[in-house]
């Protein structure tokens, strides 16, 4: 087990010794918690009851800044490396995905989250 401090939260993460979770498994998770800082005094969260719903909001979050910044646009593309830059400018965002067996939740970093919504566009495809 690791402890862990995100958000001034302190979470345990219980990984079973040897076990090494694929990004693809978290897209099963159930109950999501999505924290979101966007600056050091902004800081906000919402709860999902699927781990693939917090990864949609998170990739929202990027196109409604790209309409923010483009607002006489009709039409925005982008790549997953233009939405990984919008996730590595964010002062912190984590992702705390229940693990119902063990009754814990993990605490995915800005990192994983990449992983995690790359595992997730490629299911998409």
């Amino acid at each position: 087990a690791v402890n862990s401090s995100i958000f001034g939260v302190y979470t345990r993460l219980a990984v079973p010794t040897g076990h090494v979770p694929t990004m693809a498994s978290y897209l099963n998770k159930t109950h999501t918690i999505l924290l979101v800082s966007e600056s050091r005094s902004s800081s906000s969260y919402q709860m999902f009851n699927k781990t693939t719903t917090a990864l949609e909001r998170v990739i929202k979050l990027y196109e409604q800044k790209l309409k923010e910044m483009n607002p006489q646009a009709s039409n925005i593309t982008y790549d997953i490396s233009n939405l990984n830059e919008f996730i590595d400018s964010l002062y912190d965002i984590t992702l705390m995905v229940l693990d119902e067996r063990a009754g814990l939740y993990e605490g995915l970093s800005k990192a994983d989250v990449k992983k995690c919504i790359l595992a997730f566009l490629k299911n998409q495809a």
